[in-house]
């Protein structure tokens, strides 16, 4: 459900907007429930505590915090309900900044526009996408969050940035600096040679079909053929040699369709 907010940027330019998901819930998932294998029914599961054996539920379990081994804080729903912010359906626009590295992404939503405002919002989102720069600040819509507003081809998104303390930059490989010039400007032109479109196909989940296939084929009572495991590849050792045989095979098979096609 598409949420109300309001877009503003300094004391004066403010836009009424909506906030729809950019990424659905991954429709074509299987999910399965866990049943008894003797009569196949539901089962459910419940907590005990570890000390004494104890069930616990919902009424009579706390929130704890571990400072060290064994010592425990606890904290109340009421307490943790505290320290969180109100949620203001306001997308404050603190300053404009360079497109950012998408690693920072979190959730992304499309910024509908109302329809008594649309111009204001087209004229706005045309702007931004020409000066080339992002609107970045902080909300507090499901929480409180960095984000930025990024302009793509007339429309604005709004995603919500992963926090400082989140980017694990420790984990970050360090870049080598001894580099064939050569070798890279060759293996940049086959990267070029297999530039293609990406269609729609492409984003499917291959284990969705595959478990789709399985369902049916129980259904139907016919037997499941397992499709063919990939091998792990051995490592390159020669680059170059292989991107010379990768080229070859490319050119070779490009000659085959003209062939084909004549």
């Amino acid at each position: 459900m598409a949420r109300h907010a309001t877009l503003k940027w300094g004391d004066e330019i403010t836009l009424p907007v909506s906030l729809a998901n950019v990424i659905q819930e991954r429709k074509g998932k299987v999910s399965f429930k866990t049943l008894h294998d003797k009569d196949l029914s539901p089962i459910k599961q419940h907590k005990f505590c570890v000390e004494c054996g104890e069930e616990v539920t919902k009424d009579n379990s706390i929130s704890g915090f571990e400072v060290s081994k064994g010592v425990m804080v606890t904290v109340t729903e009421e307490e943790k309900e505290s320290t969180k912010s109100p949620s203001e359906p306001v997308l404050v626009i603190h300053k404009w900044i360079e497109p950012l590295d998408p690693v920072w992404f979190d959730t992304s939503y499309w910024l509908v526009p109302n329809e008594m405002y649309a111009a204001n919002y087209a004229n706005f989102a045309a702007a931004a996408e020409k000066a080339g720069l992002w609107g970045f600040g902080s909300s507090k819509v499901w929480g409180e969050h960095p984000f930025v507003i990024r302009p793509d081809n007339g429309v604005l998104i709004y995603t919500t940035l992963h926090s400082q303390p989140e980017f694990n930059l420790a984990a970050r490989p360090t870049p080598s600096s001894s580099l064939n010039e050569r070798l890279v400007e060759f293996i940049a032109e086959e990267i070029n040679a297999w530039s293609d479109t990406l269609d729609e196909t492409d984003l499917l989940v291959t284990e969705d079909v595959l478990m789709k296939d399985l369902i049916q084929s129980k259904l139907d009572g016919y037997e499941f053929v397992k499709p063919e495991q990939i091998e792990i590849p051995v490592p390159t050792l020669d680059l170059e040699a292989a991107i010379e045989r990768a080229r070859a095979k490319r050119l070779s098979a490009k000659k085959r369709t003209r062939k084909v096609a004549a």
